[in-house]
């Protein structure tokens, strides 16, 4: 995991090293995040994220720092315009679909591979544990609108979301579609309100 942040405006001895990291972190706001994965084969794969939050008229920055990276091709203005809100990867949610299965691979994979709780209201708590309250699923959504069809593929038509790059059988593709799906319908059909679905999982509780 690496963070990329408008440099340092804080110094001091190796005795103040937390309150010098304190101060630059409070007084500073990052400009991107990385995070990158491997295999014990050494096989990799990285995410960037770019993010928004920095204006160079208003925020503590250094200087030279942003120069830098601007040589390097960081452009601040873009990252304001084309990017996401720091605070939106502190309060991630969970968007599945017909997610039972979906939601217990992942908490298999999160918690190294360890057996599920021996009922629901283990599992729940698990989820919330580990994913916290933000968990919805497309398909219990969808259950609530009168004539809405039943199946991603018809709920993603009826809706005019066109298949992503690559094959909509892969998890990747349909994720997107999924996503698009419960931007759709959290503020078309329910206003922007979906409180009452929150961790209600197609196949479990539904």
């Amino acid at each position: 995991m690496n963070a990329t942040r408008p440099g340092l405006v804080h110094t001091a001895g190796q005795d103040q090293r937390y309150a010098l990291m304190k101060a630059n972190v409070d007084g500073l706001k990052p400009l991107q995040v990385g995070i990158a994965v491997c295999d014990h084969q050494g096989q990799q794969v990285a995410w960037e994220f770019n993010l928004r939050d920095v204006c160079r008229l208003a925020d503590a920055h250094d200087d030279k720092a942003l120069d830098y990276l601007a040589e390097r091709g960081l452009d601040l203005d873009t990252l304001c315009n084309h990017s996401v809100d720091a605070y939106m990867l502190g309060a991630l949610s969970w968007i599945t679909y017909a997610g039972a299965y979906h939601v217990t691979y992942l908490l298999n994979i999160v918690t190294g591979g360890a057996l599920l709780p021996h009922d629901v209201v283990g599992f729940i708590g698990a989820m919330q544990y580990y994913l916290g309250q933000q968990v919805y699923d497309v398909a219990t959504m969808a259950a609530g609108c009168p004539g809405m069809p039943v199946g991603l593929d018809r709920i993603a038509a009826n809706l005019r979301i066109h298949p992503p790059w690559g094959s909509p059988r892969f998890a990747g593709a349909a994720g997107v579609r999924v996503l698009l799906a419960f931007r759709i319908l959290k503020d078309g059909q329910f206003g922007g309100n979906v409180e009452r679905f929150r961790g209600l999982l197609q196949g479990l509780q539904h």
